[in-house]
């Protein structure tokens, strides 16, 4: 007996009453008449999910049970399970995939019907459910945990859960918070808010226990393994009003690294960052190791060699250079570092004694000067022939054109008082010394 013929986007609805005259069931039909739904399902209510699954509710006529069975058909209106199947829940699908219950086991379905992954006695697992249009959070139990209030219910890879892009629910379907504005997954543990009331600076940095990390970001991504936040600043300028973008640094667990304070954050080698600043006076730069958290001021990096399996490098401190293992741990402070390939050694110079740059033992000084040792000297003079040396204030050497071609370099490479490393060649009688440069 048809009771009412309703039209809607799904096609024509066909309403039968029952023969108790006290529920109905529900057809659909296309617009050319095919059946889609059929009547004979009893079908008592339909749900238009937003992941194009439809799901049915079944009168099952068992009056030993109040709960009614679900079936649920694909955007084709084909059946995604056969309709004696045990399965009781199915959550929302996503990458092709959805979480299930069947036989009270917790489980994973694909879209084409096949189950895999199930649990065993698992009462904790939590499965998205839907009623009306409207989803919540269960167990295998049947314990409604979040009810059916949300449009839109999505669980992130980490297992949290986002509904109505501001709420955050946690893994075990506890409430944690609810945002003002809108809410997105941003990795395993943070998350993005974006206040839709500001306008230059709206992001926020949230971890997934709904702990405010960091606010009043324009833009918030990953980069070379860390999280890189910007700031955009205004400031006045001769009545003018000029935008000039800061930016900061978070490891991948939401710790800050660096504050959001530079002008540029350039990387050099692994975990190791150049920042430049302005500190009110000029402008200045740091060095950092991303890692270990350490921090220099200094404008330039070089790795100088590798030695039993660490890395050093050696930073331009302004009036001074620091020697530096890979993890910033400083060896000593010195007025020039090189690699003497011939010793395999580190060298560091200050105040014309050379130094073991790596353990700062003292190697020798300038008063005992020997062949082939390496001194530190300052240019007191160029001719087109070659560079005058001074080492220690008192004894004066020649670096030859020759010498300089075997470096590719001229007599215009160097500038008067610039402080360079020489070899010792040859110690003359009367104490004038032959040397070379070292690069």
């Amino acid at each position: 007996l048809l009771f009412a013929w309703n039209r809607s986007e799904h096609g024509f609805i066909c309403k039968k009453i029952a023969n108790n005259n006290s529920s109905h069931c529900i057809a659909i039909y296309s617009m050319d008449g095919k059946e889609l739904i059929s009547p004979s399902l009893n079908a008592i209510c339909i749900d238009y999910r937003t992941d194009d699954i439809i799901e049915l509710t079944i009168d099952t006529k068992d009056s030993s049970t109040t709960k009614n069975k679900k079936v649920w058909l694909k955007s084709d209106y084909t059946f995604l399970l056969p309709q004696d199947s045990n399965v009781s829940k199915i959550g929302l699908f996503n990458n092709g995939t959805a979480e299930c219950i069947v036989s009270n086991m917790y489980a994973k379905i694909d879209i084409d019907g096949n189950i895999s992954d199930i649990v065993e006695n698992h009462p904790d697992t939590i499965a998205m459910i839907c009623n009306n249009g409207y989803y919540g959070l269960t167990n295998v139990r049947g314990q409604i945990l979040i009810p059916c209030k949300y449009t839109t219910l999505e669980r992130m890879p980490n297992g949290v859960y986002i509904g109505n892009d501001r709420d955050l629910i946690s893994p075990e379907a506890l409430f944690i918070n609810s945002f003002t504005g809108r809410l997105t997954y941003l990795n395993e543990w943070l998350l993005i808010l974006e206040d839709y009331h500001s306008n230059l600076n709206k992001l926020s940095i949230y971890c997934c226990s709904g702990k405010l990390l960091g606010n009043n970001y324009s833009a918030i991504y990953e980069k070379n393994g860390y999280i890189c936040v910007e700031r955009i600043e205004e400031y006045r300028r001769n009545w003018n009003v000029y935008e000039t973008t800061l930016y900061g640094l978070y490891d991948k667990q939401g710790e800050q690294i660096l504050p959001t304070q530079y002008r540029s954050i350039k990387y050099t080698y692994d975990n190791i960052v150049i920042c430049n600043y302005n500190n009110g006076y000029s402008n200045t730069s740091v060095i950092a190791n991303l890692q270990s958290r350490i921090k220099y001021n200094a404008t330039h990096i070089n790795k100088i060699a590798e030695i039993g399996g660490e890395e050093y490098y050696c930073l331009d401190s302004y009036n001074e250079k620091i020697l530096v293992n890979s993890e910033f741990a400083k060896s000593g402070t010195y007025t020039s570092i090189i690699y003497d390939k011939d010793e395999q050694m580190i060298k560091g110079f200050k105040r014309g004694d050379v130094y073991n740059a790596v353990t700062g033992e003292l190697l020798y000084n300038a008063d005992s000067l020997e062949a082939n040792k390496i001194y530190e000297g300052i240019i007191t003079n160029k001719k087109a022939y070659g560079i005058f040396v001074k080492i220690n204030g008192k004894y004066d050497g020649l670096i030859h054109t020759s010498m300089l071609e075997k470096h590719n370099l001229t007599v215009k490479s160097f500038y008067i008082d610039k402080i360079v490393n020489i070899r010792i060649i040859k110690i003359r009688e009367d104490k004038k010394l032959d040397l070379d440069i070292v690069i």
